[in-house]
């Protein structure tokens, strides 16, 4: 014994799941969007890290003006003081990868590790 259905309320139904089944829809082409993009973030940032990895032999290795152009790429400004002291202004939107608080080193700033390699320096 079955419990009759009128027509307006199989429709109500039937639209309602048909809007579920859309909004599902919606959400698996998102969901596969964002895999996508996660995925290529990731491919740009072991590609990236690859980079910085090998960028001390590269820059070594390339001539003065290939070096200055590298340079002007990632800081705005390097002056040398009276102390003979090298002073770098990095490029407000490279600000990230160089900040401090990534760096180990001593609560002024200074450097007392290499960060890539993990071992004091010299």
């Amino acid at each position: 014994m079955g419990i009759k259905k009128d027509e307006n309320e199989t429709r109500i139904y039937e639209g309602e799941k048909g809007r579920y089944e859309q909004i599902m829809d919606n959400m698996e082409i998102e969901i596969k969007n964002k895999k996508l993009q996660q995925r290529n973030f990731m491919v740009e940032m072991e590609a990236f890290v690859e980079v910085l990895q090998s960028s001390d032999t590269l820059y070594r290795r390339k001539p003065y003006v290939r070096k200055r152009k590298l340079a002007n790429l990632l800081f705005s400004n390097i002056t040398i003081n009276k102390k003979k002291q090298v002073l770098i202004k990095v490029k407000p939107r490279l600000e990230g990868l160089f900040s401090l608080s990534s760096l180990n080193g001593a609560d002024d700033g200074t450097r007392t590790r290499n960060s890539l390699l993990g071992r004091q320096k010299l």
